[in-house]
């Protein structure tokens, strides 16, 4: 299995020569377009669990799915995004052209699906019968927290760039000092959506800037160190002696060293779930490469941004509140009450459906170009390519 893994990583991760073999129309890297489709359905799949839930009730707390879902699938959406980042500003090679040539359509490129779908949230909730000031769609566009976050440590490592010189043992400090910054994002989105997603982006863009294509090769080697650390840290943060509560991360204590513990454990469980997520993919390429899914997954997973954006519509503004007035109507919660292991097939085929239902209606507005201008600022010479947003 070893083997296995480690010559499948040096076949796909990050490889452009693949990429270009497999899609020889742009020069995407397909590797993680896929990697990029699984963490979408894994968005999707905790939202289907936490929509399930009864209201009041904090999901890390209370469903097992959901906590491990958030352990790590958000973590290596932020790694993603951060390591396209950096691949634009190597590309570039130096951050005052890319200033000039690209922030712009940047910062456009999340500010208008953010602004978009504030409106269509605002629209929803007039649908379900509340009356929402307009300024609530500013509210509710700042509410879509990936895009915001990513946003700001954009802006913050675009910053720290004009400092670095490019040799990792001279930059790092500026960048752990850029972490002071991600005080904007903490005051609006909390501690795990501000320094911890900040680190997440860093370390992807960290991994463009300063790893090798042999050293990310190598790094396969670690799998079972990292399964096994993975396992051990997520049982220990899953049995913590204090008490659950709602924060980001997933526990409460006024105590500083518990919420010390807590942060760390987190961090670990991102990155370990990370590389392992990715591992995993590394893995299972070879044997779906000449099948008709390969095709069709690399090609959703060039369209993140937008199914992140509809699922936030169609799972937990429309679907969500649909079923727990189901709930409440039959005194039965059909996904919650049938045992575990039910509610994990039960809930991953939902998950599945929503996919495919989004994916098509992706499609469906992108044909048009006013539609693909309007929520997902795109270019109709994007349709077929794609763009790397999140």
């Amino acid at each position: 299995m070893g083997g296995i893994a480690l010559n499948a990583g040096r076949r796909y991760a990050f490889d452009r020569q693949t990429d270009r073999q497999t899609d020889r129309q742009t020069d995407r890297n397909v590797y993680l377009d896929i990697v990029k489709y699984v963490a979408i359905f894994l968005v999707i799949w905790g939202h289907v669990v936490q929509q399930s839930l009864a209201p009041g009730v904090v999901p890390l707390k209370a469903d097992g799915i959901y906590r491990f879902i958030y352990s790590f699938h958000m973590p290596l959406f932020m790694g993603i995004s951060g390591y396209f980042f950096g691949k634009s500003i190597l590309k570039i090679k130096d951050p005052l052209i890319y200033v000039r040539e690209k922030l712009k359509k940047r910062v456009l490129g999340l500010v208008i699906p953010m602004l978009a779908f504030g409106f269509l949230k605002f629209i929803v909730n007039i649908g379900w019968g509340y009356h929402p000031s307009w300024l609530t769609i500013f509210h509710e566009a700042i509410g879509i927290w990936f895009l915001g976050v990513l946003l700001i440590n954009t802006l913050i490592v675009l910053g720290v760039t004009f400092l670095c010189n490019g040799i990792f043992m001279h930059d790092w400090k500026y960048f752990l000092i850029g972490m002071i910054f991600t005080v904007i994002s903490k005051m609006e989105y909390g501690f795990y959506y501000g320094p911890f997603m900040y680190v997440y982006f860093v370390s992807g863009y960290f991994i463009a800037i300063y790893i090798t294509h042999d050293q990310i090769c190598k790094s396969a080697h670690y799998w079972k160190t990292a399964l096994l650390g993975f396992i051990v840290v997520y049982w220990i943060y899953n049995n913590l002696p204090w008490p659950l509560g709602g924060i980001g991360s997933g526990w409460y204590s006024s105590n500083p060293i518990h919420l010390l513990i807590i942060a760390l454990l987190r961090l670990i469980l991102g990155f370990w779930g990370s590389y392992l997520c990715l591992m995993l993919v590394s893995v299972i390429l070879p044997y779906i490469r000449s099948l008709q899914i390969f095709r069709e997954v690399s090609q959703a997973g060039r369209y993140t941004l937008d199914i992140y954006l509809l699922q936030i519509l169609l799972v937990e503004m429309i679907w969500g509140p649909c079923y727990r007035r189901i709930v409440d109507k039959v005194g039965f919660n059909y996904i919650q009450q049938n045992g575990v292991l039910f509610e994990i097939v039960i809930s991953f085929l939902v998950a599945v459906v929503f996919l495919h239902v989004i994916i098509l209606i992706s499609k469906l507005l992108n044909y048009s170009s006013v539609c693909s201008k309007l929520l997902f600022y795109r270019d109709r010479s994007h349709m077929f390519r794609g763009r790397n947003d999140i």
